[in-house]
């Protein structure tokens, strides 16, 4: 028998005798995904998705558990998934909690599920978390999977320990993993945030974001982030920011994949956006950046954006933004429209225009259109209805036709899940 026909039956015979307990609940969700669309190589292929959600809590006996399974059916290949199948017990602060099975999990590469065990302890100013298991990275497009990791992560609150006016929140994170594969590889994550209280007169130094993560075997820097926001008070607000890293897939929103360039190669990316004052409900943000590829192709980019918001959920976005590296150009204009119908309804489009150059593909023009409609039936049930038109100048148009069927549930006997 394979593992996830296992992991449903072990999950289904011990919720059924503690079904009942007192507070304690099952929630979770089931979706069908049906989908049409010309992607691959051209030809027009359906498939469907039943992606299952389900969580059980028990807060009296402090119990956990979770179970969360996909199936994808049509073409080009059928294949099935287990995500999570896991068992916590809860300690109250007094011991640790303990997670064993699969579970989600996040450290210094990013986003897996994890096969193993993880511990996790959090006081009032400080915290701690031991895992160790094998990642399975299901939807990762670059990383490799490692045989085993042993990591020990901590936050600690420094204000527990220097008392000052100059900061309402300063938080520390240090962690060491362990990663086993073909090489074996020591990552250390260091990371510091804080934020200043409110001053009324002057521009200040607001908040800030520093993270970085370091190979010690290889003596190289493997991912870091640096954010920082100044208040400019009558003139809006200053966002400053520098990234280095690879992505770990491509970008799933319209608007992402659209507009600008995209590289999965490891890149330094600095950015700077100026968000000028609310004019009664409009927005205005100018923005800047510069990239560096570590292949040494690299460029800048300007764009402007205009966000009219009113207080009844309509949304009008509209973005332009020019990029030029070494070799490649880009010029894309976006525009969305976001409108509720009622209090259970709501309905997106999103179009864009862009003019490309790279020196991989040649000379591009693109128009895209894309629509999205969202229903929810009573409580208990929502529909999304979406769709996409893409029109290529050097190659054949795509499109996309998306239906989904959602139906949430929550059982309990006293009291609210958390």
């Amino acid at each position: 028998m394979n593992r996830p026909a296992l992991c449903a039956i072990v999950s289904h015979l011990l919720l059924l005798p503690i079904a009942v307990t007192v507070e304690a609940g099952v929630s979770g969700d089931t979706e069908l995904r049906l989908q049409v669309d010309n992607s691959h190589f051209g030809e027009t292929e359906s498939s469907f998705e039943l992606w299952n959600d389900l969580y059980y809590t028990d807060r009296s006996n402090g119990l956990d558990m979770g179970f969360q399974f996909a199936i994808e059916a049509g073409e080009p290949s059928d294949s099935a998934r287990l995500y999570q199948c896991f068992i916590r017990s809860n300690g109250d602060g007094v011991a640790p909690d303990i997670t064993i099975g699969r579970f989600e999990h996040i450290d210094s590469s990013g986003f897996s599920n994890l096969d193993g065990i993880s511990f996790d302890q959090q006081f009032d100013h400080i915290g701690w978390r031991l895992y160790a298991g094998k990642p399975r990275r299901f939807e990762a497009y670059w990383q490799e999977d490692a045989d085993l990791i042993i990591g020990l992560f901590s936050d600690l609150n420094l204000l527990s320990l220097y008392e000052t006016d100059r900061f309402n929140r300063l938080l520390l994170n240090l962690g060491l993993e362990q990663r086993w594969s073909r090489t074996r590889q020591r990552n250390l994550h260091l990371a510091l945030s804080g934020e200043r209280p409110e001053v009324e007169e002057g521009p200040q130094f607001k908040d800030f974001n520093l993270a970085a993560d370091l190979d010690l075997d290889g003596q190289n820097l493997h991912r870091m982030v640096l954010d920082a926001h100044y208040d400019l008070k009558a003139q809006g607000h200053l966002r400053l920011g520098y990234r280095y890293y690879r992505p770990d897939e491509e970008p799933e929103t319209f608007r992402d994949r659209y507009h600008g360039f995209f590289s999965m190669d490891r890149q330094s990316i600095l950015k700077g956006v100026w968000q000028l004052p609310k004019y009664k409900r409009l927005q205005t943000n100018f923005e800047f950046n510069g990239s560096r590829q570590d292949q040494g192709n690299g460029g800048l980019g300007l764009a402007s954006e205009l966000i009219y918001a009113t207080g009844f959920g309509t949304v009008w976005d509209g973005r332009v933004d020019y990029l030029e590296s070494d070799d490649d150009y880009a010029f894309s204009g976006y525009l969305r429209y976001k409108q509720p119908i009622n209090a259970s309804a709501i309905v997106e489009l999103e179009s864009v225009y862009q003019k490309k150059s790279t020196q991989l593909s040649g000379d591009n023009h693109l128009r895209g259109f894309s629509c999205s409609y969202s229903q929810r039936i009573k409580s208990a049930w929502r529909v999304d209805l979406s769709g996409e038109w893409l029109d290529h100048s050097v190659r054949d148009e795509e499109y996309r036709l998306a239906l989904s069927f959602r139906y949430e549930f929550y059982q309990t006997n006293v009291g609210e899940l958390p």
